[in-house]
């Protein structure tokens, strides 16, 4: 089920620009690339943050929108990751691996028979009044952020992950 056409034209266009990504690139182009996947994924993450999750509530099951905000907020730490990792770092193309199966695992659970829009739309969704708010603001959002004018977004779900590292675990920046 997609009840959001500019929501998941946007998704569909992360997911393919994630197919493009290889061992091909070089490390100048990965760096690039990778920059215009994590500015569409933070797009994307903030429409959901604003527009998607405060339309679903009342109408969708809160476990599957819990669950839904919880791997939004992984794919905002692995992108802070990513953009802080230099492209030639040995973890680099594992990073952006991981947060490309989270999304589109994330995004097809969400549209499965059991997922998170089929359980709004029973529930009741406008799906015309939210579809309109979701383009207003992925078009307002594409205009500035293609200027230059965007940053990562932190968790707004899970504050930091940083804590959950046990005392003296290495740290990926500290193999460096």
């Amino acid at each position: 089920m997609r009840p959001f056409p500019h929501l998941q034209m946007e998704q569909d266009n992360l997911l393919e620009l994630f197919s493009q990504y290889g061992d091909y690139l070089s490390n100048s182009e990965k760096v690039s690339h990778v920059s215009e996947i994590c500015r569409l994924a933070t797009n994307i993450s903030q429409v959901r943050e604003e527009i998607v999750y405060p339309y679903c509530v009342g109408h969708a099951s809160q476990g599957l929108i819990d669950q839904s905000m919880i791997e939004m907020d992984l794919a905002r730490v692995l992108i802070h990751e990513v953009l802080q990792t230099p492209a030639s770092a040995f973890l680099y193309d594992g990073l952006v691996g991981v947060l490309s199966d989270l999304l589109a695992r994330r995004f097809a659970d969400d549209e499965n028979a059991n997922g998170l829009w089929a359980s709004a739309v029973a529930g009741g969704l406008d799906r015309g009044a939210a579809d309109v708010a979701v383009g207003e603001r992925l078009s307002e959002l594409e205009r500035t952020s293609r200027q230059g004018n965007w940053s990562p977004l932190m968790p707004f779900c899970l504050e930091t992950l940083r804590d959950s590292v046990p005392p003296g675990a290495t740290r990926f920046r500290d193999l460096g």
